[in-house]
């Protein structure tokens, strides 16, 4: 959007402008030595009035189409000095003296930060504003049956959305702009949200809300932090904020995440060593099984051999009963191992987004496992009976 000098407007509108910079420039830190944001507020308002009257007659202000956002520009070249002792003049009459020796001090202070590029001619920036204009956030991720959609809710060109509450109150709200899913870059606009409108707004009176920062000095933001809770969100004796049900606190993410990430890693190793455990205590089972019942079945194999089979036919009938039981296993085994999961998913897709998936690769793993046990096992208790004598378990097995 092009942006061009603001001329010839009327006095209202020049108003209108005048207090919409203003109310941006409240909480500037320009002004924290003139006290607390609603201390400051009149001051800031009468200060910025006169400032911005002082940049609109230079010639230096500049706004978009829909004069909804501004930007102050100075040529150094061609100082408007004339509009400086003007508005100097206006400013002994209407601000304390204090206020402004205050920010003359802090304007000195950023003045001479700059002072060497100041000297080359070039462009000031006087100010930058742009009017509080909500912004629809034209995407919507949901869970569909176990499958993450993200769609677009609103068609492109809205201007305003009509809500209606509980009680069939409506409430128009103006859209200033339509923010789409590329234009999105920080991560929490992109989790699912239970509602379907989301919008930025300049200003809210909000019961709840978070706001994350990156600080270059902890330390000192914690402090400038807690003086902000301090002074909006009082803990009061008689009436606190917990007994309303309000929370106030300061965190961090990262620390919140590790402490999340520990319990994740400990609910795993738990998990993890139950499962372990499982497996160990089901190996043990298949490989004794097997070996009692070929030790036990020590006389029919030698009455067997007696009556002319061979070691080979021997180990080949083993091995069929072997690979005949591990079918008989493997098919309710994988059955219910597929389905009982499958079950579970049902009720956990409906709140998440969690497809199920059969694990083709594990349990192709599994099989073949099992499968190379029970052989092994089979062939090794076979090779024990293979030299004993006949007569000898046969009696054996009478005694």
């Amino acid at each position: 959007m092009a942006i061009s000098k603001i001329q010839k407007i009327s006095k209202k509108e020049l108003t209108r402008i005048e207090k919409v910079i203003g109310e941006s420039f409240v909480t500037n830190e320009l002004f924290h030595n003139w006290g607390t944001i609603e201390e400051r507020r009149s001051s800031v308002l009468a200060y910025m009035k006169i400032y911005v009257d002082c940049v609109y007659r230079a010639g230096e202000l500049y706004g978009n189409e829909t004069l909804t956002g501004f930007v102050g520009i100075e040529d150094t070249r061609r100082p408007a000095t004339a509009a400086k002792i003007n508005m100097l003049f206006k400013m002994i009459f209407m601000l304390p003296i204090s206020k402004i020796k205050s920010l003359m001090h802090f304007i000195k202070q950023i003045q001479s930060s700059n002072a060497e590029y100041a000297k080359e001619p070039h462009l000031d920036i006087l100010l930058v504003c742009v009017d509080g204009s909500n912004l629809l956030i034209n995407t919507y991720a949901y869970n569909d049956n176990g499958r993450m959609k993200t769609i677009s809710p609103f068609k492109e060109g809205v201007t305003e959305i009509v809500m209606v509450n509980a009680a069939d109150e409506k409430q128009t709200i103006r859209v200033g702009g339509i923010l789409d899913q590329e234009d999105l870059k920080e991560q929490g606009f992109h989790e699912m949200n239970p509602y379907p409108v989301r919008m930025v707004v300049p200003d809210i009176d909000a019961r709840y809300f978070d706001w994350f920062c990156t600080p270059d000095d902890e330390q000192a933001y914690t402090e400038f932090a807690r003086k902000i809770m301090d002074e909006y969100y009082p803990i009061l004796t008689e009436d606190s904020y917990v007994e309303q049900g309000y929370t106030v606190r300061i965190a961090r993410v990262d620390t919140m995440v590790k402490m999340l990430n520990i319990a994740i890693v400990l609910a795993e190793i738990v998990l993890y060593g139950f499962v372990i455990l499982l497996i160990f205590m089901g190996f043990t089972s298949v490989v004794s099984t097997l070996a009692t019942n070929i030790r036990i079945r020590s006389r029919e194999f030698a009455i067997l051999k007696s009556v002319g089979m061979t070691n080979a036919s021997l180990r080949k009938m083993i091995y069929c009963e072997s690979i005949i039981c591990m079918i008989k296993a493997f098919i309710p085994g994988i059955t219910f191992g597929i389905a009982i999961p499958f079950v579970i998913n049902l009720s956990i897709r409906k709140a998440f987004p969690v497809l199920y998936s059969i694990p083709w690769g594990i349990l192709v793993v599994g099989i073949a496992a099992l499968f190379v046990i029970v052989i092994l096992i089979t062939c090794l208790e076979m090779n024990k009976l293979k030299d004993k004598s006949i007569i000898d378990e046969i009696r054996m097995d009478v005694m």
